[in-house]
């Protein structure tokens, strides 16, 4: 009975301890990456600092491209994107459609 009764305890305090584990690269990722960014024509810079949308999955990636881009972006509302900005449409006149691509 003794044993049982660890057991079940062992058992109860092992289930919410794993519950609210977190891996530390989820940890990370919930931090902002900062980025110092380089202005066109000047000798200055500017620092900014992105939150990673999809946590550890995410990626930043620096271009340079004429502008006007020509990017016609959107907020997603509702759903896994909510809050999310995505390319809706690429816009004559820009440089995305004079190039086919950003990059």
């Amino acid at each position: 009975a003794c044993n049982s009764a660890l057991a079940e305890r062992i058992a109860n305090a092992q289930g919410p301890a794993q519950a609210d584990f977190e891996d530390q690269r989820d940890l990370a990722a919930k931090k902002p990456a900062k980025f110092s960014v380089s202005l066109a024509g000047q000798e200055a810079t500017e620092s900014i600092e992105l939150l990673p949308f999809f946590g550890r999955s995410s990626a930043f990636y620096s271009i340079q491209a004429p502008m006007p881009l020509g990017l016609k972006l959107t907020k997603i509302d509702s759903g896994s994107l909510m809050a999310a900005f995505v390319v809706d449409a690429v816009i004559d006149g820009g440089s995305a459609a004079a190039g086919g691509a950003v990059a």
